[in-house]
């Protein structure tokens, strides 16, 4: 087996993920956020796009989870810039919001406040998302999509995707943008490791024979 998968028990809410710096792929120069070149974009599993190292990344990362019973998908990869626009109009306000996190964000020569009750996301122009490289992790259980930290039964030696993910992302080229506290989401990953794809990408999607 490729991967490692242990039995942790951990509170949630106090735990730290591996954050690791992002080095761009090199074919990202002179790319505006959001607005990628669909040359460099390749289709995901079961829809969407990301950045083609990082969809290389996550397909060799789905492939091994299987063999340890985890069966990961997403609710978000690529994602254009007026998409990204939209999703962020909706969750902020202009000013004070209520909302006791004081969650904030900088965008149009103004400060925006996160409403309550909904998940940070990245200014236009500014999220991982723009750049094909992060992915909102999720689970399939039994047909039906599970939140990445769910219990989805109670038994066996993984408790949740984030066991899984906490042991092999960083193999993978994946990591956290977040370590830890409001703002930290456990389903936000994303690929940090430029050309250089890991060995263990290498390893378990083999370069294919050229055609005769």
């Amino acid at each position: 087996m490729t991967t490692r998968q242990t039995k942790r028990k951990v509170n949630r809410m106090a735990i730290e993920y591996p954050v690791k710096d992002v080095i761009l792929p090199s074919d990202l120069k002179g790319q505006e956020n959001g607005k990628l070149d669909p040359k460099i974009l390749r289709d995901i599993e079961p829809h969407g796009k990301m950045h083609r190292l990082a969809a290389k990344s996550w397909k060799a990362m789905c492939i091994n989870a299987k063999k340890d019973g985890v069966i990961l998908t997403h609710v978000g990869a690529y994602r254009p810039y007026e998409d990204q626009l939209k999703l962020f109009m909706d969750r902020y306000v202009k000013g004070d919001s209520g909302d006791p996190r004081k969650i904030t964000r900088k965008f149009d020569n103004a400060t925006w406040m996160l409403k309550a009750g909904l998940a940070p996301a990245g200014s236009p122009g500014t999220s991982n998302h723009g750049w094909g490289l992060a992915i909102d992790a999720a689970l399939m259980v039994a047909g039906k999509l599970v939140n990445i930290t769910g219990d989805p039964d109670g038994k066996g030696p993984l408790k949740s995707g984030v066991d899984w993910l906490m042991d092999n992302a960083i193999p993978h080229g994946f990591s956290w943008e977040i370590k830890s506290g409001s703002q930290a989401e456990a389903w936000h990953i994303r690929y940090f490791c430029g050309d250089n794809l890991p060995e263990l990408v290498l390893a378990t999607l083999p370069p294919k024979p050229p055609k005769a």
